[in-house]
């Protein structure tokens, strides 16, 4: 089916809102991590469903199922029965469709049916956060569902490259990583490689699409990042540097596919090959 780059950017961002009201749930439950990991996401496997880090001792965690469009409290499988969600929940549904809701129905289901004896929770604001008229009262949209998958299979496939950087070539081999998380500032999947070198990082990352770029990107950035100017790296590779507004080594779902007739191979060639670039510079 084809879609337009307006009904593709229109699903990415009601999924971005969506993934908000994942991170303001556990914003308000969780105590705050200097580095904003408490409100980072996971993303199952297969990247049908997005979820919060366990809520509390019994593994509780609010997901988004990305071709529904539905939330869902859930307990971990493990949990003892006497720590079951309800046993310590509201008497509401334990699902919500979006589909039909604005974002306020969903904070107010969100609220009805939180576990007991929790904080209400609020709405957390993100600077610069994407224009969408979810945030003016309109509601979530079913239609599209597809994109929303594909979305999600480019969010694995990512997940699935980056959970192997261990094994990236070049002299990196005392580096220690990040978990791979979901953040809902900018809808990046991504982790933070911190180097033997003090003070140097390479954030490597899928973003969904933004205002730089309206498709999925890879980007593999240096910190600190290059003085605005500055002679950057030689790069013969597929992708190419991104210099305006920050630096990394971008690779556009545009140039991945035309690259390889596998997305994966294409993808993954780049990452590998670019924090190899950046290690060594």
């Amino acid at each position: 089916m084809h879609h337009t780059p307006t009904s593709v950017r229109d699903q990415r961002l009601q999924l971005h809102y969506a993934a908000g009201l994942l991170a303001s749930t556990a914003h308000s439950l969780l105590a705050h991590a200097s580095d904003d990991s408490h409100s980072a996401l996971n993303l199952r496997a297969d990247g049908s469903a997005f979820a919060t880090q366990s809520l509390n001792a019994s593994g509780l965690t609010l997901g988004l199922q990305l071709d529904t469009l539905q939330l869902r409290w859930r307990d971990d499988a493990m949990a003892p029965p006497s720590q079951s969600l309800d046993a310590h929940s509201a008497a509401a549904p334990q699902t919500f469709a979006l589909p039909g809701a604005t974002v306020a129905d969903a904070y107010r289901w969100l609220n009805a049916s939180r576990p007991a004896n929790t904080p209400q929770i609020n709405a957390r604001t993100f600077p610069d956060f994407p224009a969408h008229a979810l945030a003016d009262g309109a509601t979530f949209d079913r239609a599209h569902a597809d994109v929303r998958i594909a979305l999600g299979h480019t969010y694995a496939m990512a997940g699935q490259i980056f959970s192997g950087l261990h094994v990236s070539p070049g002299d990196a081999s005392d580096w220690s990583e990040s978990p791979i998380r979901l953040w809902p500032h900018h809808f990046d999947l991504g982790l933070l490689i911190t180097l033997e070198r003090p003070d140097h990082q390479i954030g490597v990352g899928l973003s969904p699409g933004d205002s730089s770029y309206d498709q999925p990107y890879f980007y593999v950035s240096p910190y600190p990042q290059p003085p605005a100017g500055a002679l950057l790296p030689d790069w013969q590779r597929d992708g190419h540097w991104h210099s305006e507004g920050f630096c990394a080594l971008v690779l556009t779902e545009q140039e991945w596919t035309r690259a390889t007739g596998h997305p994966r191979v294409g993808a993954e060639r780049f990452v590998r090959a670019a924090v190899a670039r950046v290690v060594s510079n």
